[in-house]
């Protein structure tokens, strides 16, 4: 569409926004669009956008066109003096969402999800929203997201392939369709605005493909706001606040690679658990391994495992298999999609450390969560910065896979109380691909941000060398 087409098609449906707004105005009553509306407006601007450029509308063509289209704009619930409407302009990949409204919302009362139906076999992750099959407890799924409106909202997204206006329930939403490459099978390729007009609140839902259409059309429809008290409220956050707003600028950030605090195996690192005690973190070993028979399988972490196993990548005798990787080209989401420009076979690798952890201070260490995952930094003019390559599916999870010092559940990550002048040896590893293997690092028991990799106190011990 270029750009007069385009200038002309707002003159047309601003006036006719403003036609319907003051005709609305004088209803007394709710008014509920049907679906052949919804049919109607999507073939008539569809024929208005495909008309040729040298196409003239004057003014009083364009009031013409305005009038026929008052009776084909259903995308706005109408109430008395209220007025609710979705706004919703597509750019290539880019979704454009406006909400806007007349009311003004005092939000003196707070809210509860409820859910009066959830797919058989579907069952809640600990009361956070988030459903999931029981044979596939750690992922896919539905997730909802509860925001709160606070005026006109503005937000977008990206990788749009498709949209669908829609009524749930009586409450306006939106369907989007997405279009991306992401690791493993499970892709929330379906994202749902459902507006709660009466209190103010939208619903934003992550939907997985592993979920049928008819499932979770079924459960939005049954999902409703229940007043309660703060205590008992769902969690929420401010709309036009919070939500993605565009693409943000991605910042790079690079550590030296002649850093002091890159350190070699079987370095002594001196550094702090939880900014108070000084501890003595030694890595004394590393061994890579193309067969984990001989290890404890209680101390996987059993979201790497039977993701593996799944795979088949870990045979029965636990030798680790090969499998064909795809590189993807990541697209900005507006102008490009995602992209597979490679192919290659990769060996599945366990990466098997050993370390010391001794307490130098004169309090027990408490509480000591062991979940320092492994890092994959590449070399650059600027130093060293983490790995930008897109494959299709890695065994590096992002966790520590392997911990022989553990608690249960939960917990799983828990170490025991380590004594003032005790020193404990663990062991411990990560799956990987063997293209990661010269690129990983360990930071030592960091739990702040590890996003600017040369921060004070971000100690690195270089596992690929």
């Amino acid at each position: 569409m270029g750009k007069n087409e385009k200038f002309e098609r707002k003159i047309i449906e601003e006036i006719a926004n403003r036609l319907v707004e003051e005709e609305f105005d004088k209803e007394q009553e709710v008014h509920h669009f049907s679906s052949s509306y919804q049919s109607n407006k999507k073939i008539f601007l569809k024929q208005v956008s495909t008309k040729k450029s040298n196409i003239k509308f004057g003014l009083k063509h364009a009031l013409m066109v305005a009038i026929i289209i008052t009776f084909l704009i259903p995308t706005t619930i109408y109430a008395a003096k209220e007025i609710y409407q979705w706004i919703v302009n597509k750019n290539n990949y880019e979704l454009n969402i406006s909400l806007s409204d007349s009311k003004k919302y005092s939000h003196d009362h707070f809210y509860k999800l409820k859910f009066d139906y959830i797919p058989r076999d579907m069952v809640e992750n600990n009361d956070s929203n988030k459903f999931s099959y029981k044979n596939n407890i750690n992922s896919g799924g539905i997730s909802f997201v509860l925001w709160q409106l606070s005026g006109k909202e503005d937000f977008k997204e990206l990788y749009t392939k498709d949209y669908e206006e829609l009524t749930l329930n009586n409450h306006p939403s939106i369907v989007i369709k997405k279009n991306m490459i992401n690791s493993g099978d499970i892709q929330f390729d379906t994202i749902v605005y459902l507006f709660f007009e009466k209190e103010g609140y939208v619903l934003q839902a992550y939907i997985s493909n592993d979920v049928k259409e008819s499932e979770w059309k079924k459960m939005l429809e049954k999902v409703y706001l229940e007043e309660t008290n703060e205590k008992e409220a769902t969690h929420y956050g401010i709309l036009s606040k919070d939500l993605f707003k565009g693409k943000q600028p991605e910042k790079n950030y690079y550590l030296p690679k002649n850093s002091s605090n890159i350190h070699k195996i079987g370095d002594a690192v001196n550094t702090k658990v939880y900014d108070t005690q000084e501890v003595l973190f030694t890595v004394k070993s590393a061994t890579v391994m193309d067969n984990i028979k001989l290890l404890d399988k209680n101390n996987f972490n059993s979201n790497s495992y039977e993701q593996l196993k799944d795979k088949q990548l870990i045979a029965n005798d636990g030798e680790l298999l090969p499998f064909n990787q795809k590189i993807i080209k990541k697209g900005d989401g507006i102008q490009t999609l995602d992209e597979v420009v490679g192919e290659r076979k990769v060996k599945t690798k366990f990466v098997y450390l050993t370390a010391t952890i001794e307490n130098k201070s004169k309090k027990t260490i408490k509480d000591l969560y062991f979940q320092n995952r492994l890092y994959l930094l590449e070399d650059s003019k600027k130093g060293l910065s983490v790995t930008k390559e897109e494959v299709d599916f890695t065994p590096y999870s992002g966790e520590v896979d392997y911990l022989n010092s553990h608690g249960e559940g939960k917990s799983f990550y828990k170490m025991p109380d380590i004594k003032p002048g005790e020193k404990r040896e663990i062991k411990f590893g990560y799956f990987v691909d063997d293209t990661q293997i010269s690129k990983i690092f360990l930071p030592v028991l960091y739990y702040d941000d590890v996003e600017k990799l040369n921060d004070k106190g971000l100690e690195w011990i270089d596992i690929g060398q």
